[in-house]
């Protein structure tokens, strides 16, 4: 599931390594904005066939709070 989900990551942010990936939060880089977490959303979406609630967007702060949200 890990390597699917920096599947998404990948074209949104092609200069991290996998291990940045993981480590990414909206505090620790300038690149996570709206537009990047709405680009993620549709990417987790489509991969993963799922629909993330409106209400659960708020949370989506980081790499890890995706993998939460994809197991739920």
């Amino acid at each position: 599931m890990r390597s699917r989900l920096i599947k998404c990551f990948r074209p949104i942010f092609p200069e991290l390594s996998d291990k940045s990936i993981m480590a990414m939060t909206d505090m620790n880089s300038d690149d996570w904005t709206s537009l990047s977490v709405v680009s993620l959303i549709t990417a987790v979406e489509t991969e993963f066939g799922i629909e993330i609630e409106l209400e659960n967007i708020e949370n989506l702060t980081s790499f890890s709070a995706f993998m939460k949200e994809i197991q739920k």
